[in-house]
């Protein structure tokens, strides 16, 4: 049985934030560093997707969001 919690990670990618005199991504706790975007599925419900951004160390999520809810011009 899986939890309700339980994801399985699709795909998760290495992606360098640096900020400069114009921050095109301004996130708490998004520093100069390395962090994951990573794309995530719960396997009890079919076709909900999460794309997630997480630090390098595994500390937590910065940014959670559902595919679904984000502007079309983001996923484009």
């Amino acid at each position: 049985m899986v939890g309700p919690d339980c994801n399985t990670v699709l795909m998760s990618v290495r992606v360098s934030v640096c900020h400069s005199g114009i921050q095109p991504l301004c996130l708490p706790g998004a520093g100069d560093e390395v962090l994951h975007l990573q794309l995530s599925m719960d396997p009890s419900k079919a076709g909900e997707f999460r794309l997630a951004l997480r630090d390098s160390s595994g500390r937590g999520r910065i940014v959670d969001l559902s595919p679904r809810t984000m502007p079309q011009d983001y996923l484009t």
